[in-house]
């Protein structure tokens, strides 16, 4: 005579029940985490569009190597030619981009950066940045909040759901050097 399934079930014990439920979550985070590698190339030195996902899986899987963006097209609703420039062709500033009423692709992924006034309200980043979670000077402002946001995001094993650590810790600073024009205010 066979055991019915419900009787087996019964029969294990809570480490028994313990022990399956523990390798079928590891093989849910194998899964998880081969899908998203899936998604990154591995060879990010060529030039990528900016995007989240580029920079959320290069921080994952990249190892710490240089990224190289394009921003061409980009359009940034936090600078404004007149308020950061004065209008004037030339004039480079330091802004920050990130702002929670409007937020942008470059806001999200580059947050603080050196821009250039190239005039006909367009930019360019000058030089090159790190993409980390450093706090500017420990100051409270939206752009520590949302570093604060991202470095949860990117670096802190949530547990909330059981396989969301792999969705969310690890990952490597990286060189990102931005090349391209972006849409500004007037």
């Amino acid at each position: 005579m066979y055991a019915r399934r419900e009787d087996k079930e019964k029969a294990l014990s809570y480490a028994e029940k313990a022990a399956i439920a523990k390798k079928e979550e590891e093989k849910q985070i194998k899964e998880i985490e081969r899908q998203l590698r899936s998604q990154y190339s591995g060879n990010r030195t060529t030039l990528q569009r900016l995007s989240f996902k580029t920079t959320y899986l290069h921080y994952k899987f990249g190892g710490g190597r240089p990224l190289y963006v394009d921003i061409t097209g980009e359009y940034i609703p936090t600078i404004s030619a007149k308020k950061h420039f004065n209008n004037e062709i030339g004039k480079e500033a330091d802004v920050n981009t990130f702002d929670f009423r409007h937020l942008s692709n470059i806001g999200v992924t580059i947050g603080s950066a050196r821009w250039k006034y190239l005039g006909n309200n367009t930019v360019e980043v000058v030089g090159n940045g790190t993409y980390d979670f450093n706090l500017d000077d420990f100051k409270i402002n939206q752009r520590n909040i949302g570093t604060i946001i991202g470095s949860i995001l990117h670096n802190s094993p949530l547990n909330i759901v059981p396989f969301a650590s792999v969705l969310t810790y690890g990952g490597r600073p990286f060189k990102i050097y931005i090349k391209g024009k972006a849409k500004i205010n007037p």
